[in-house]
């Protein structure tokens, strides 16, 4: 079987004559790409919510750093990561699929995948941090973003300063998939996605 297939890809199955082709679109896999205009200046009472956590932080942390992601911030990163695995399951298995396998894939090959992002600082912790890649089209792709949420807001403020700064000279942003997962398909939801990129499974069996 073929996973993660876009629309585009699903002519090729169409020349398989020795192969009868199940194409299923699968909801939990497809994409939400946001126009980044709206992630950057949350303008208007759609966005009033979010507007309202940004200043919130902002009030209580005045001395707050956003700062360029490097490549040598891969150890406090999954730190975070770690932190927020543990907050959220006692299960080992479910922490190691809780983002800090692909963050530390990701940091392996930063330099190779054109790698950015931003790291939120209060003082001297790490509060919140983005991994974004260029994409097709006018495209930045938001791979992973990870916050303490005892920092209130700091989701919406990586958000917004991720889709100011690093993402500045883009049309769009992808933020990527839900998996499923009812609280992040709410929480992408709740920014007003543009559109959605269709994923596909494609099972062949012979004829």
């Amino acid at each position: 079987r073929f996973l993660y297939l876009e629309k585009s890809d699903l002519q090729y199955f169409n020349f398989l004559d020795k192969y009868e082709s199940e194409i299923l679109m699968k909801p939990a896999f497809s994409d939400y790409v946001y126009a980044a205009e709206n992630l950057q200046t949350l303008r208007g009472k759609f966005y009033n919510g979010k507007r309202n956590h940004v200043n919130k932080f902002m009030r209580a942390y005045p001395f707050y750093e956003f700062r360029p992601l490097q490549k040598e911030d891969e150890e406090v990163c999954l730190n975070l990561v770690s932190d927020w695995g543990e907050e959220k399951t006692e299960n080992l298995e479910d922490l190691r699929k809780s983002d800090y396998v692909p963050t530390q894939t990701l940091f392996r090959y930063f330099d190779e995948l054109e790698m950015s992002g931003g790291t939120l600082w209060v003082g001297k912790d790490l509060v919140a941090f983005s991994m974004v890649s260029p994409g097709a089209k006018d495209t930045c792709i938001v791979h992973i973003e990870k916050a303490d949420v005892s920092y209130r807001g700091s989701y919406a403020v990586i958000n917004k300063l991720t889709a100011e700064t690093i993402c500045e000279d883009t049309l769009w942003i992808n933020r990527e998939e839900d998996m499923g997962i009812e609280g992040l398909h709410k929480a992408k939801q709740s920014y007003g996605p543009s559109y959605m990129v269709d994923k596909y499974e494609v099972r062949l069996t012979k004829k």
